[in-house]
């Protein structure tokens, strides 16, 4: 009798906790089916953008790899290499560099050339039109920037670079 009166209950909460449970159990179901699918689709979505990423780093990789290679070619074709010292041969260079610097301006505007004597000579593109001499004729001096507009322009002395420029030690 003691134990029949513990669990009594009122037809009112006899009706009611199955419709609350009901209810709480239909809300978890819904919040964790969302929560599935959510994550289901973050997942989708962030692999498929995670793909698309890594193929645009590739395409990037590759467009400037290649072209690397072909300004590189231009530059240096086989069959004409540069003296072991090219102060006889800075105008030949220098057109050789805006050739090829012409090729891909976008990711290589810039050629180089360092020695085992120390000298350097490297051509920078700012435009099609524009372009900036660096060169070092002697491994003690500091390279001298000069501007000059067009393949054959007249170079204007721009300026001394205060840092000393070893091409020797470039990786």
């Amino acid at each position: 009798m003691f134990k029949a009166r513990l669990f009594r209950l009122s037809l009112r909460q006899v009706l009611t906790i199955p419709y609350v449970v009901l209810v709480l159990g239909l809300a978890l179901t819904v919040v964790f089916l969302s929560y599935t699918a959510g994550s289901r689709a973050v997942d989708t979505v962030s692999a498929h953008l995670l793909a698309k990423t890594v193929d645009r780093i590739g395409q990037a990789v590759d467009r400037h790899v290649m072209g690397s290679g072909v300004v590189l070619e231009a530059a240096f074709p086989d069959g004409m290499p540069v003296s072991p010292n090219i102060e006889k041969e800075v105008e030949e260079l220098r057109t050789r560099f805006w050739i090829a610097t012409s090729l891909h301006l976008d990711p290589n505007n810039y050629v180089y050339y360092g020695n085992r004597l120390g000298q350097a000579m490297g051509l920078f593109r700012h435009s099609r039109t524009e372009g900036e001499m660096r060169l070092k004729l002697n491994a003690q001096d500091r390279r001298t920037i000069s501007r000059f507009t067009g393949i054959h322009g007249k170079l204007s002395f721009q300026s001394v670079e205060k840092k000393l420029f070893d091409p020797r030690i470039r990786p």
